[in-house]
């Protein structure tokens, strides 16, 4: 079960890697486009305005996100060491829960000989009472 929510959740991430790439892409592509001169005379960068400086700063901020964004070999990457850590923690897991499960009969097995020996003392202390 846990390996198919992984599994899936690895196939999701894959898939979508690609547009996230692509939107990352096509972003970083209009931001390069506006900020051409006279590329846009519509464009609110071409215009002399208060806002100007803040939304230059905007738009370096947001080619700088898109730029440090990971490649789809990144992400498929980082995806295949969780995986892996993913397993060996499963492994690990359910070695502890034999190892307890083991620890569990022993004690058992102790409780019911300690049951049985004060079983046979109680018999012996009545015995010896009723004499």
């Amino acid at each position: 079960s846990s390996n198919a929510k992984m599994g899936s959740l690895t196939r999701y991430f894959k898939e979508n890697s690609d547009r996230v790439a692509e939107a990352a892409t096509a972003a970083l592509g209009m931001a390069e486009m506006e900020s051409l001169p006279g590329s846009q005379p519509h464009s609110p960068y071409n215009s002399e305005c208060s806002t100007h400086s803040a939304e230059k700063n905007d738009e370096t901020d947001i080619r700088q996100l898109i730029t440090n964004l990971p490649s789809k070999d990144d992400i498929q990457l980082i995806l295949g060491k969780l995986e892996v850590s993913f397993q060996k923690k499963m492994e690990e897991m359910g070695s502890d829960v034999q190892q307890l499960n083991l620890r569990v009969t022993d004690l058992e097995e102790e409780r019911d000989v300690l049951q049985a020996q004060i079983t046979n003392i109680a018999t012996t202390l009545d015995s010896h009472i009723q004499f």
